[in-house]
C-alpha cells in the first residue's frame, strides 16, 4: 500500500500507536532539525521538500504526522520494512526518509540521487550502509532511546511469560484440557543483563521493583549509574553463570557479534532462559539450537534472526 499526502491530507489507517515511540521523543518533534538538514543538502528550501515515512507506528500518530506535514511540502507514507527494489521505487523524487527497518545499500542510493537524509526511527543503523551513504552525500541520523521503554516492557512481559506460561494454558483450555500450570515466582530470581544502556537500565529498574536481583555486564557503565538503575555490575562470566534469565541489550558491534556462542551458553545454568530483544547477530544460532536440543537453555524471544 502506498499513500501520498500533501499538507494535512489523509493518512493511511494504521493501527493506533500504543507506546511513546509515536508520541515524539525524537528529533523530528523539533522540525527545525529536519528543516536544517534539508536546507543544507537539498539545494532548495525545506518547505519544498518531499519526505517518505515507512515506520507503521509513526504513521499512526496524527499529531506527530501533522507536525511533519506542516514542515515540508509533501509527506508520503509507505509502510515497511521494504526490500531494496520497493524502497528505491518509493524513494523516487524523495529528499528525506524517516526509516524503520528498511535496508539501505549501494543499489538503493544509486537509484535515488535526490535523497539527502536517512533518519532512522530507532537507535541502530546496521541496516544502513554508512560508507555508501557517505559516497552519495546522504546524511544518516538515528534516535537513541526512542523506543527504550517499549522494549523494556516487552522484556519484562517475556520474563513473566517464562514464569507463568499463560498463553500455552489458554490454548489448552480452548482445546478442552484443564490441568495445573507449573510456574515460579520472579521475586528472588537473578536477572542477568548483557548491556546496561537505555533499554537495559529500564529493564533493571522494573525487574528490581519485582524483587529480582539484577546483575549486569557493561564496560561503558559506571558503578554508580548501575546502582541507580537497581543493578550490580559484574564480569560477563559472573553474570552468565548466576543468571536464571539472561537478557541481551547490547548494540551490534564488532565486539558483540557472535557474543552468545557455545562457550557462553555452556556457562549458563541448566534450564536458564535467554531473552534477546536486541539484534539477532550477537547470537550464534547454531550454538543456540544445540543448547535447546540439549535442554540446557530455553529461549522466549530472539527478536532478530540471521540467515
Amino acid at each position: 500500500m502506498q499513500v501520498t499526502t500533501t499538507g494535512r491530507s489523509r493518512r493511511p489507517a494504521f493501527p493506533a500507536a500504543s507506546s511513546a515511540r509515536a508520541r515524539g521523543r525524537w528529533w523530528f518533534r523539533r522540525p527545525e532539525r529536519l528543516q536544517a538538514r534539508l536546507a543544507d543538502r537539498a539545494g532548495r528550501p525545506p518547505s519544498g521538500s518531499v519526505v517518505l515515512v515507512t515506520p507503521r507506528s509513526l504513521a499512526a500518530d496524527p499529531a506527530t504526522c501533522a507536525q511533519l506535514e506542516a514542515s515540508v511540502a509533501e509527506v508520503r507514507f509507505r509502510p515497511g520494512p521494504l526490500d531494496a527494489d520497493d524502497l528505491a521505487d518509493a524513494l523516487s523524487g524523495v529528499d528525506a526518509v524517516l526509516a524503520g527497518l528498511d535496508r539501505f545499500d549501494d543499489t538503493v542510493f544509486s537509484r535515488t540521487p535526490q535523497l539527502r537524509v536517512v533518519a532512522r526511527f530507532g537507535a541502530g543503523v546496521d541496516n544502513v550502509d554508512l560508507a555508501a551513504a557517505a559516497r552519495y552525500g546522504v546524511a544518516v541520523t538515528n534516535t537513541p532511546g526512542v523506543n527504550a521503554n517499549a522494549v523494556a516492557e516487552l522484556t519484562i512481559a517475556l520474563f513473566f511469560a517464562l514464569a507463568r506460561p499463560i498463553l500455552a494454558r489458554v490454548d489448552a483450555v480452548r482445546s478442552g484440557h484443564w490441568r495445573a500450570t507449573p510456574g515460579f515466582e520472579l521475586a528472588g530470581r537473578t536477572l542477568g543483563r548483557i548491556g546496561l544502556g537505555a533499554v537495559g537500565r529500564r529493564v533493571a529498574t522494573k525487574a528490581a521493583a519485582l524483587g529480582c536481583r539484577v546483575l549486569a555486564s557493561d564496560p561503558l557503565v559506571a558503578e554508580a549509574d548501575a546502582r541507580a538503575a537497581g543493578a550490580e555490575l559484574a564480569a560477563l562470566e559472573a553474570v552468565v553463570a548466576a543468571a536464571d534469565v539472561l537478557s541481551l541489550h547490547a548494540p551490534l558491534t564488532a565486539e558483540t557479534r557472535d557474543l552468545v556462542d557455545r562457550r557462553l551458553l555452556d556457562a549458563m545454568k541448566a534450564g536458564a532462559a535467554l531473552i534477546n530483544t536486541a539484534r539477532g547477530e550477537p547470537v550464534v544460532e547454531a550454538d543456540l539450537f544445540r543448547a535447546l536440543d540439549d535442554h540446557r537453555a530455553r529461549t522466549t524471544r530472539c527478536s532478530g534472526v540471521t540467515t
